[in-house]
């Protein structure tokens, strides 16, 4: 949000998506980055279309859907209450 598009956030959605169960030790600059490749290699279509920052939005919001986490859908509803609608 302050420009900073080449940088992800490694939060628990990044994990996830990784399938770690905690968050690894930080201690170096390498170890970050090594994350945010394997977040990317395991999206390779978006990654090449959005930069980290956002690719980390999409898959924030696609670990929040409530189809995602094994939940049913709501039969009313047209869209999950809690996923983010990114419109332009």
């Amino acid at each position: 949000m302050l420009d900073y598009t080449e940088k992800m956030c490694i939060d628990g959605n990044a994990l996830r998506v990784l399938e770690l169960d905690a968050y690894p030790s930080m201690d170096d600059v390498h170890q970050y980055e090594q994350l945010c490749r394997d977040v990317r290699a395991e999206f390779p279509t978006l990654s090449e279309e959005l930069d980290p920052f956002h690719l980390h939005w999409v898959v924030f919001d696609w670990q929040r859907s409530s189809t995602q986490n094994g939940d049913t859908a709501v039969e009313s509803q047209t869209q999950p209450s809690q996923v983010t609608r990114h419109e332009a």
